[in-house]
């Protein structure tokens, strides 16, 4: 759960900001968003291993520059 402290000074907007900024940091949106729908183990497999292809592919043209 995300708190902000509002202090006389802070104006709305200013502690709305604060607050998306942590929800942000702390992945909650993200996190919701993949609760959403069932993803089954297979896939979440495969994405991992495409997203690690990915890195790894980025990493070697990083050291053939």
């Amino acid at each position: 759960m995300v708190i902000v402290q509002r202090k006389d000074v802070d104006s709305i907007d200013k502690v709305l900001k604060n607050y998306r900024k942590k929800v942000e940091k702390n992945e909650t949106i993200k996190i919701l968003r993949n609760k959403m729908f069932f993803t089954k183990k297979c896939r979440k497999r495969a994405e991992e291993r495409k997203l690690a292809l990915y890195r790894q592919q980025l990493r070697s043209k990083d050291r053939d520059e």
